[in-house]
């Protein structure tokens, strides 16, 4: 399928440039976006339809199998929640 759309001058130049970062012509880095952004959507669309039991019930039972106390588990969390924004700065 080919697909005309029209892009602002700033978006235009992130993508050639993100495309130029990663070796692959324009076109072939926009189809990439479009295919990770179908497959991103299809995995959310997946999990709309399970409860939230059903998503967190492979966490759940990954840490009773590991033996980790309530503490550690609260410990692990508040330690994940104060590298976040870290990573998130990283990222930008």
């Amino acid at each position: 399928m080919t697909i005309t759309i029209s892009l602002p001058p700033a978006v235009e130049a992130a993508l050639k440039s993100q495309a130029t970062k990663e070796g692959k012509p324009l076109a072939d880095y926009l189809e990439s976006l479009v295919e990770q952004g179908s497959r991103r959507r299809d995995r959310i669309d997946l999990l709309a339809e399970k409860s939230f039991d059903e998503i967190l019930a492979p966490f759940r039972r990954n840490v009773e199998e590991s033996g980790l106390s309530d503490e550690a588990l609260d410990a692990l969390f508040t330690e994940a929640r104060k590298e976040a924004p870290c990573a998130r700065k990283e990222r930008a």
